[in-house]
This record gives structure tokens, sequence and C-alpha cells, in this order.
């Protein structure tokens, strides 16, 4: 199976034009994540977990799983052809981002994480992620609302081939879940912020319409 054209196809400033625009876009991703986790106020905390939260179990394996949300950056370089693919999946991950950090400030839930032994090297990967994320940042899970806006683009540009980036999209998911990063809901609502941003960023570039119109206006 061919998942992306040959290096040779396109010149090399075409290649690095794409990786600086997704630079971007993860620089935005990840700065403004940890800015924003410094600043939720943790006097007062909200609870989302259900039933099925307590049923499911933590499996530090899981974390391998967790962490693969950062190959979809090189996946999306050699998968989209097209600039213009590049910006509008660019601009729906920002603005995963710009609808979830006011929640995140406005409304901070906060995971409960066991404690977990450090006896095999997935339960050191598992603490080393607690270690550098805080356990706020919750509700929506921008884990799960990056990795499926990135799968949707994927899939979308792929047809019925595509269809391994939604099982890694489903599969980083679900990681959140069985290493306590998320509760049911975090993953849920991140999944339905990926659908919006991915239906109105990417397939129908609303941001297009409204530089436009707001060019228009003050030309």
């Amino acid at each position: 199976m061919n998942f992306y054209k040959s290096i040779s196809d396109y010149p090399k400033e075409y290649y690095i034009k794409k990786y600086l625009i997704f630079a971007g876009v993860y620089a935005f991703h990840g700065l403004g994540y940890m800015f924003v986790n410094s600043q939720v106020k943790t006097d007062r905390l909200y609870d989302v977990s259900l039933a099925i939260d307590r049923m499911i179990p933590l499996v530090p394996e899981w974390s391998w799983i967790y962490e693969t949300l950062f190959i979809f950056p090189i996946l999306l370089v050699l998968v989209l052809d097209t600039i213009e693919e590049v910006k509008r999946v660019g601009f729906a991950i920002i603005m995963c981002d710009m609808v979830a950090y006011p929640i995140f400030l406005m409304f901070p839930v906060m995971s409960i994480r066991p404690q977990v032994p450090m006896n095999t090297p997935s339960e050191v990967l598992l603490n080393f992620i607690y270690y550098i994320d805080l356990p706020t940042n919750c509700f929506p899970s921008l884990h799960v609302a990056v990795s499926m806006v990135s799968a949707f683009a994927i899939y979308h540009k792929q047809g019925v081939k595509g269809v391994w980036a939604i099982l890694l999209g489903v599969l980083i998911s679900l990681s959140t879940l069985f290493t306590k990063q998320h509760y049911f809901m975090d993953v849920i609502s991140g999944f339905l912020l990926a659908i919006f941003t991915y239906y109105a960023f990417y397939l129908e570039a609303y941001q297009d319409k409204i530089f436009k119109r707001f060019a228009q206006q003050n030309s």
C-alpha cells in the first residue's frame, strides 16, 4: 500500500513549507496547553467521572499507544499532497485548542491518577507522562480531538485505504482511558470537538470564507 508519493515528485521547498506549518501549529498547541495548564485554579475542580470510568482498569502498556499521537504530524506531511490541505488541518487543530482552552479555565476537570510503580518500561513511561502533564486540562480531551482530526483528514485523503488512521485515532482515544489520563466524558467531548472542527475548518474551510468577507469589507 502506498501511503505517500515519492519525495522526488515535489521540490524540497514544498516539504520544508509543510513541516514549518505543522511546526507552528504544534508549537502553538504545546506551548498553549502548558500555559493554560499552569493557570488552572485548583481550588475549584469538577468531577465528570461516571461508573464506566471506575470499571476501566489501569493498563500502563497503553501509555505507548498514548504517545503515538505525536507521529500524526509526520503522517500528515507524508499523506497530504497540497499546502491547502495542510493549512486546513492545521487550522482545525488550532481551533480545537481555541475552543478547549477557555473551557479548561472556566470548567477545570481534574483526573484522579492512581499510584503507579516503576517496575517496567511501560510504568516508567506512564509516570513520565504524569510528571510532565498536570492532571487538569481534561475536558474536552485534546489528545482525542487532535488525533481524530488528523485521522479524519488522512481518511478523507485516502478513502478506504485510510481506515488505518481512524483505527489509530480510536486506539489513541482508548489509551487516554486505560492510562487514567481522561474520563469517558472527556473522550466523548473530545471526539465531538474533532467532528466539529474537522467539518467546519477542514471540509468547509469556513476560515477562508470569513477572511475573504473581512477583506472585502475592508477593501
